[in-house]
């Protein structure tokens, strides 16, 4: 499958599609650097690698405000 088609997807969406397909997967939630903004919204997915057939995730914050 290819799974490229999942950046910019909703994590609360693809991770029940991913267990209901028995997918093995590990993920990281990203930040910015700076402690001058607060993460809202939904977490994205932003990196999508599939690696020793295991799908490796990386997911961000859609929307930021500065403190």
């Amino acid at each position: 499958m290819m799974y490229e088609s999942l950046l910019g997807s909703l994590w609360s969406q693809v991770r029940n599609t991913l267990d209901a397909e028995g997918v093995s997967y590990v993920f990281e939630i990203t930040y910015p650097p700076s402690d001058k903004v607060e993460f809202q919204g939904e977490l994205r997915i932003v990196r999508v690698r599939q690696k020793n057939n295991k799908l490796e995730l990386v997911l961000a914050h859609d929307k930021f405000l500065k403190k």
